[in-house]
């Protein structure tokens, strides 16, 4: 299990919570203290006014032996004297200094009363009778309440660390939850790279979450590297096959003449011998044409194409080949923007094979892509056999042979045409197969007319 991330996401976790509830908590007692004290100036302005009344009702000696203790303390003045106080303040001069302007009550919070070691919400009232007039002075403690706070601040900063602690502990306990599934992916595919076997797959877990999809995702992936390597091996099994076929055929004629040198006859065998070396050449220049296009290394050298001028020489080319066939050409003065070569090799693959199954004629012929805007045909049709619907796509496979019994100077290596769709794509188009009229095949080649 990767500890680093649960490690790393828990202790993340534990920092933002910290911080916030460390914010949460102060502005919490900030809040607190600021309405508990706003109380305590209520409740002294309450009393300043029910004392005002009473003096207005009775005159300045009010009885205010009533009053509480300590944490409430009151005072009557006439003009700048103490008429009557609480029995905690008795005989004790004006609280505060401080006197109200315009005639309206006035509160506030003060630390600084005589005697008084406490603060206290202080409450000044103007005040009236018979014609003099005076303040009624009311201070209510601050202690209890403050004391409170202090306590709810202990509480909070008591719970912080079991707050810190259950957070820390729900975390690292639900990213290892979390990564559960990523860890099964992970040893699954140590498993699938410690035995090279890509048929295997990582478990994908239920849901549609974001680990499910990596699951998904890798086993694409792997379903990709296993096709992958399934086609290499088989072209590697099929490029050795091929390659040990001339090899084999250049060995024998040699031990054979070397060991009866009285019956060798070097012009013929060694006529034979150059055709297997070109053979072989042939399919080592075609791996490694399919190689580089493998790679995206298949580089164009574009310019423009006179393709009548190429269908005629290839035209002329088969007809030298195959002096039994009938070749004819129907073809347009087109000109396409291409690689020469590469598109001449992909031509003459197409003709080559054409030439490989006809029975008696074929033609070439170029015309405007009716369903590619911009783009240009070109055909090679046989008379031969054709291809069957089904086949149709997999004789684009390299080394692939639809006919297995044939001999191998009349089927080739088996890459033509795959090289021959791999240079058409390259350059923007596609290669496909249809019925010839005369029901044979005829190879459809699609270019862009700017293509490179």
């Amino acid at each position: 299990m990767p500890r680093g991330i649960r490690a790393a996401t828990t202790a993340a976790a534990v920092t933002v919570v910290a911080v916030v509830v460390a914010l949460v908590g102060i502005g919490v007692l900030a809040l607190l203290r600021h309405e508990v004290h706003a109380s305590m100036e209520q409740v002294a302005g309450q009393r300043a006014a029910a004392v005002a009344q009473e003096v207005e009702r009775s005159g300045f000696s009010v009885d205010l032996t009533g009053v509480p203790g300590e944490e409430s303390l009151v005072q009557v003045l006439r003009g700048e004297q103490v008429v009557v106080s609480s029995p905690a303040i008795e005989g004790e001069g004006p609280l505060v200094a401080r006197r109200p302007s315009g005639g309206q009550t006035e509160t506030w919070l003060a630390s600084d009363l005589p005697a008084e070691e406490n603060g206290f919400a202080v409450a000044v009232q103007p005040v009236s009778f018979g014609g003099a007039t005076g303040y009624v002075i009311a201070a209510q403690s601050l202690e209890s309440v403050d004391r409170a706070t202090v306590i709810t601040g202990w509480l909070l900063l008591g719970s912080y660390p079991v707050i810190l602690l259950l957070v820390g502990a729900a975390t690292f306990w639900g990213t290892e939850r979390a990564l559960q599934p990523v860890e099964r992916i992970r040893r699954q595919v140590s498993t699938i790279a410690s035995t090279a076997d890509a048929s295997e797959r990582v478990p994908v877990p239920e849901g549609a979450d974001e680990v499910a999809r990596l699951a998904t995702t890798m086993n694409l992936m792997l379903t990709r590297l296993d096709d992958a390597l399934t086609a290499q091996r088989r072209f590697v099994a099929d490029a050795s096959h091929e390659l040990r076929t001339p090899l084999a055929t250049i060995r024998a004629t040699h031990e054979v003449n070397v060991s009866h040198p009285e019956v060798a006859d070097w012009d013929v065998d060694g006529h034979d011998v150059l055709e297997e070396l070109d053979r072989l050449d042939r399919i080592v220049a075609d791996m490694l044409l399919m190689a580089k296009s493998d790679e995206g290394n298949l580089n164009l050298h574009a310019g423009p194409v006179d393709l009548a001028e190429l269908l005629t020489d290839e035209a002329r080319r088969a007809a030298h080949a195959a002096p039994g066939l009938a070749i004819t050409t129907a073809l347009a003065p087109l000109v396409v923007t291409a690689d020469a070569d590469l598109l001449l090799r992909a031509v003459r693959n197409l003709v080559d094979n054409a030439v490989r199954y006809a029975t008696s004629q074929i033609q070439l012929s170029t015309v405007v892509a009716a369903d590619t805007p911009g783009g240009i045909a070109i055909q090679v049709s046989d008379d031969g056999p054709g291809v069957p619907p089904s086949d149709r796509e997999r004789i684009f496979e390299r080394f692939v042979r639809l006919d297995e019994s044939r001999a191998r100077h009349q089927g080739g290596a088996g890459l033509g045409l795959a090289i021959a769709r791999q240079i058409v794509r390259a350059h923007g188009g596609d290669l496909i197969v249809t019925d010839a009229a005369d029901g044979g095949a005829s190879f459809v080649l699609t270019i862009p007319s700017g293509a490179g």
